[in-house]
């Protein structure tokens, strides 16, 4: 089954049993700091450097720069 994921504001606009039942993730986004690199906002969130990569599409050798926005799942906000 393939997940849907959402960008929101709002992690209850779905009930949890629809979020499950249709494999939905609500991302955010986060705005890249200045001085911030993808390990430090993977320590913050605790999430892997390579799942934010893949959540942006980003290549393994990509360098964030402070004001790119960045898709994380909500629950790591």
């Amino acid at each position: 089954m393939r997940k849907i994921l959402i960008a929101t504001d709002s992690c209850s606009d779905l009930k949890k049993e629809i979020r499950e039942r249709y494999n939905i993730e609500y991302l955010r986004m986060n705005t890249v700091k200045d001085g911030e690199d993808i390990t430090g906002i993977s320590i913050e969130h605790d999430i892997s450097p390579s799942e934010i990569r893949q959540l942006n599409n980003l290549p393994p050798e990509a360098q964030v720069t402070a004001g790119m926005q960045l898709k994380l799942p909500a629950s790591t906000l």
